[in-house]
């Protein structure tokens, strides 16, 4: 009797924790997000919340959602309920780099940037993005006047013809924006969306989409200008959140 007395006491004592997720996975055409979770023993059902307001209920451990900033996933049973939330900037990460125009680039590898010399880029088939006044002036310094006669290329066009590069001007946050050009007129303080797809084949799971924003300039001791380039990368491959 005194065992089942111990057991008793333990039921009553409602679910064994918060629920825990366990991956995510870009949907759709990169706009939504499939989040796993592992059961939790004693619910009875689970409730999903995008930003405070109810969105699915049900006995399933995944469920696809489209854009929030925060999400919170609640188990229920045993005359109890707990909860675990997640913000969407926890599926990006920001890092700053220092380039010089027209001399060097960054690649984007495995989700990771990477400063390169341009001349270096013919036979580094990665994401590559430089800033130029044209293609003929790669290689060269440049100067403070010519910061406002920068382009921003993505290197398909020139490096890597198997690879599809897309840029375009982000406006407004959130967005889902799916990047239309392969160079753009550049701008300090203004932020652009980049695409990055290892084929031709337009959007696959495996692309990565990331932001960029170059908004100050330094000199360094041998008088090289050199931009400070702020990029966020979706840590979810295929994802376009931003």
């Amino acid at each position: 009797m005194a065992l089942m007395g111990l057991a008793l006491s333990c039921s009553d004592g409602g679910l064994p924790g918060n629920p825990v997720f366990l991956k995510y996975e870009s949907a759709g055409t990169g706009d939504s997000l499939t989040v796993y979770w592992a059961p939790v023993e004693g619910a009875d059902y689970y409730s999903v919340y995008l930003d405070g307001s109810p969105f699915w209920e049900g006995t399933d451990t995944s469920i696809t959602v489209p854009y929030f900033q925060v999400i919170t996933l609640k188990a229920v049973g045993l005359g109890d309920e707990v909860e675990t939330s997640k913000s969407s900037s926890e599926f990006l990460y920001t890092d700053t780099l220092l380039i010089r125009p027209q001399v060097e680039g960054f690649t984007f590898i495995n989700g990771l940037m990477a400063i390169k010399g341009i001349t270096d880029t013919a036979a580094h088939q990665y994401f590559f993005v430089f800033f130029a006044k044209n293609t003929d002036s790669l290689g060269s310094g440049i100067s403070v006047e010519d910061l406002d006669s920068l382009w921003l290329y993505s290197a398909s066009s020139y490096f890597d013809q198997m690879t599809a590069h897309r840029v375009d001007s982000l406006t407004s946050l959130p967005v889902v924006n799916m990047p239309s050009l392969d160079s753009i007129k550049f701008n300090l303080d203004s932020t652009y969306v980049l695409w990055y797809s290892p084929d031709t084949l337009g959007w696959t799971p495996d692309d990565y989409f990331l932001l960029l924003r170059a908004d100050t300039t330094e000199v360094d001791s041998l008088g090289n200008l050199r931009l400070r380039v702020i990029y966020t990368v979706n840590k979810v491959s295929g994802l376009r959140w931003f």
